[in-house]
């Protein structure tokens, strides 16, 4: 969802390029990446990917779906967590991490399959399902979850602390989860029906941009951006980006923006956002760092 221009005030002439939680990552550095650092970002991405991915049969998620317990929360964990609560509450239940049945039995399953089943399960809701405590997310009964909405933009921000140990200036770039740090980045907001085309910039600097798409990951007439509630596919907006200090919380916006109006979100994520209707409207936030063309 986002291009990147060479618009840059410092050179970045090193590269580390890897696969991992299914995406491309890409992290960009003023200086190379020492040993210790590049073992501690795939040492966690690995616990990440262990513990919340759906798409693993031995992760801790797909264990909590089979049986109820508990899942220990670090503070930035716990933070996700309290944060899907409250849009869940806004958005009336659209917008949940309860989301991963559903997904699941519409084809984004954990094999790929791309095959929805005959019947397709609405989401379980949160007070029957999830209690959050201190530290810990406990499951009253079994239930798939799926932190797509903010869990990337989370491990972005956790591999851009322990380069922030070592580098000066870096982007870390993960399937178009961007951060941005010690220097100054424009980045094109593609098209999301011409990735020739951008329909403008923002400017980025120790600061996160994420985007998200209707018409990204689609199979057999579906895509990514369900309401929870009933299943329903969500056709009202097409794209969305949002721009924050972490890439948590802009990973977040990207998606509760489909299911959220722009100024009830500001309320509760202080983000910069915009946003792309069906027939090319934009509506986005007047500031500085956005240039919309057209």
């Amino acid at each position: 969802m986002q291009s990147k221009l060479s618009n840059k005030k410092l050179p970045l002439p090193h590269s580390l390029k890897f696969e991992a939680i299914g995406t491309r990552w890409r992290i960009e550095t003023a200086q190379e990446v020492g040993a210790e650092s590049a073992t501690q970002v795939f040492e966690t991405i690995r616990t990440f990917d262990m513990k919340w991915s759906r798409f693993r049969t031995n992760s801790l998620v797909t264990m909590r779906s089979k049986v109820a317990g508990s899942i220990s929360l670090d503070a930035d964990e716990e933070a996700m967590l309290l944060l899907y609560r409250r849009l869940y509450n806004i958005s009336n239940g659209a917008m949940t991490p309860l989301i991963g049945r559903t997904l699941a039995d519409l084809g984004y399953d954990a094999s790929y399959s791309l095959q929805p089943q005959k019947s397709v399960h609405n989401a379980v809701a949160w007070d029957t399902t999830l209690e959050l405590r201190l530290s810990s997310l406990e499951f009253i009964q079994p239930a798939l979850l799926d932190i797509g909405a903010a869990g990337k933009g989370l491990l972005v921000d956790r591999i851009s602390t322990i380069l922030k140990r070592q580098l000066e200036s870096f982007t870390v770039d993960a399937g178009g989860d961007i951060y941005v740090y010690g220097h100054v980045e424009k980045i094109g907001l593609e098209h999301p029906d011409d990735i020739s085309k951008i329909i403008g910039t923002v400017s980025t600097h120790n600061q996160a941009l994420c985007g998200s798409a209707s018409n990204r990951r689609t199979w057999r007439g579906y895509h990514h951006i369900i309401d929870a509630r009933d299943a329903s596919l969500v056709d009202s907006i097409v794209a969305t980006w949002a721009l924050s200090d972490t890439a948590m919380h802009a990973d977040m916006a990207a998606t509760a923006l489909f299911f959220i109006e722009a100024q009830t979100l500001q309320s509760v994520l202080d983000t910069i956002y915009v946003v792309m209707y069906p027939g090319g409207a934009v509506r986005y936030a007047k500031n500085k760092e956005i240039e919309i063309y057209g």
